[in-house]
């Protein structure tokens, strides 16, 4: 009795001493370092288990065995604990290895992630190597392999049952090598679209944009499509469809559009958004507005604050959205400016046109017709022999002449009020200048036929016009000659005068008037 009190007072000192290095091992001790704590965190269990172990082994070996009896005894208590320590501590040594390698040496040295289904997989066959090993002990059964593959019916039932948990292991395997995802990719599998928030052996499961988890078997994804919002880079673009009624020209529409994306506080700049015109439907052009964003998780409002942008910029630009043509309207029309009285104040206030009266001016004002032009796009190309006369409504344009040699000889710019062309117009001389759309332009342009009439009806008319472009030639001839300052004044005149009869002369001779 005395012994027995003596063992168990020094197994409970051993336990309690035990019990305070557990405590400041896994307690007291302050963790620097991230991995640490997960080892910490796969280690403490079983640290803890081993603890009761030793102290269980230590007073069952003083209590059950006689002096000396120490390695082989025939006490099925004390092999049963002491085949349980050696398990348990197989275990702690496992989870510390595979802590150690893949949370330190590949996660903090070498900055790759393993796969989780890589590091399960691994351990498991260092626990099914150590159980074989447990086995031959135990059963004393050195011929593992005949134990575990005598029975041909037994392999037959396991083959049949785990196949598909097989099947999902494997194809698991397979998609961690490949990599389509990783853990907090967004991705699109069938009509799921969510973040991917755990991929185990079995299967991978995904939060949806509504909260919801939902799982998919490996062996089925691998059979599926999936589209990664993540890869190669978070880097992804969005495209918005807007129909905007014919008379808006495209120019100004696709600059109003764009400024929409570039404004809204998460649409990525650079890259610019980007405007195409896509489509022309029954009531509208249709035009795709494409941005570039990097919160994948909140496209849905990172889109309704750019369609949001649209309808107010859309409201102040007084762009319109039609309704379908189908609809029917019985609302009262409105108002809406007057194109031909706008041609009248715009045509009434050339120098050109001073000569007419109001009811010619009008006549004239009626004939004309409205182009657009969109930046870049060149209105008149210099040596063609087209006979429009333009007058700038708005926009702006450019004027550049080139000598024979190609070279520039002279640039100017032109605003809306302003007009060009004139030449081939009156005289049908051959342009004199290429004019090229600065910005989006609208402009008025007079034909021959109108010119004719307009002379017919005003032969002041002539005299003034042929006034203005004697001017104006005179002015072309100094920039070209770059010798304006060399000539007399008096000279000038005389130069003027002399070249207003030449041209009077070929306006009446073309228009035969």
């Amino acid at each position: 009795m005395e012994h027995t009190v003596i063992v168990l007072g020094e197994g409970l000192a051993l336990f309690v001493g035990l019990s305070l290095l557990y405590w400041l091992v896994f307690k007291a001790v302050p963790r620097r370092f991230a991995w640490i704590d997960t080892l910490s965190r796969r280690t403490r269990f079983w640290a803890y288990l081993l603890v009761f172990l030793i102290t269980s082994c230590w007073v069952a070996h003083a209590l059950l065995l006689p002096e000396g009896a120490h390695l082989k005894h025939p006490e099925p208590l004390l092999n049963g604990l002491e085949y349980a320590l050696l398990a348990v501590f197989g275990v702690l040594v496992v989870e510390a290895g595979s802590s150690f390698l893949f949370d330190y040496l590949y996660a903090v040295r070498r900055q790759v992630a393993v796969p989780q289904i890589v590091q399960t997989l691994g351990r498991g066959v260092v626990y099914a190597a150590l159980l074989l090993v447990l086995l031959s002990h135990v059963a004393a059964a050195h011929d593992i392999a005949g134990l575990v593959t005598g029975s041909a019916m037994v392999s037959i039932i396991l083959g049949l049952a785990m196949q598909e948990t097989l099947g999902n292991l494997f194809a698991g395997i397979a998609m961690q090598l490949t990599k389509p995802y990783t853990i907090g990719h967004w991705i699109l599998i069938g009509n799921n679209e969510g973040r991917v928030e755990k991929a185990d052996w079995r299967s991978v499961t995904i939060r949806t944009t509504r909260g919801d988890h939902v799982s998919f078997p490996h062996s089925v994804l691998a059979k599926m499509e999936i589209h990664n919002y993540s890869l190669p880079t978070p880097l992804h673009a969005r495209e918005i469809c807007v129909g905007v009624h014919y008379r808006h020209p495209p120019d100004h529409v696709k600059e109003v559009m764009a400024r929409c994306a570039a404004i809204a506080p998460s649409v990525v700049n650079p890259p610019a958004p980007v405007v195409r015109v896509t489509d022309f439907q029954d009531s509208a052009i249709l035009y795709t507005l494409k941005f570039w964003i990097t919160d994948f998780e909140h496209w849905r409002d990172i889109e309704s604050d750019v369609r949001r942008n649209i309808w107010y910029q859309f409201n102040r630009a007084e762009l319109q959205i039609p309704f379908p043509i189908r609809d029917v309207y019985h609302h009262p029309e409105r108002k809406t400016a007057d194109p031909a009285a706008e041609n009248l104040a715009l045509l009434r206030g050339l120098v050109l046109f001073k000569t007419l009266s109001e009811e010619q001016s009008g006549q004239l004002a009626a004939r004309l017709k409205t182009e657009y032009f969109a930046r870049g796009e060149t209105i008149c190309r210099q040596g063609d022999t087209d006979t429009t006369f333009y007058v700038i409504k708005t926009g702006q344009v450019e004027v550049a002449a080139r000598t024979a040699t190609g070279q520039v000889a002279f640039t100017g710019q032109l605003s809306a009020g302003e007009f060009f062309g004139e030449f081939s117009l009156m005289t049908g001389e051959p342009r004199s200048a290429t004019v090229t759309a600065a910005e989006p332009t609208e402009v008025l342009t007079i034909g021959k036929n109108d010119m004719r009439r307009a002379l017919e009806a005003s032969p002041e008319l002539g005299e003034s016009i042929s006034r203005m472009l004697a001017a104006r030639r005179e002015q072309l001839r100094e920039h070209l000659n770059k010798s304006a300052a060399e000539i007399a004044s008096a000279a000038r005149m005389e130069n003027m005068d002399s070249l207003s009869r030449e041209l009077l002369r070929k306006i009446r001779d073309f228009f035969s008037y």
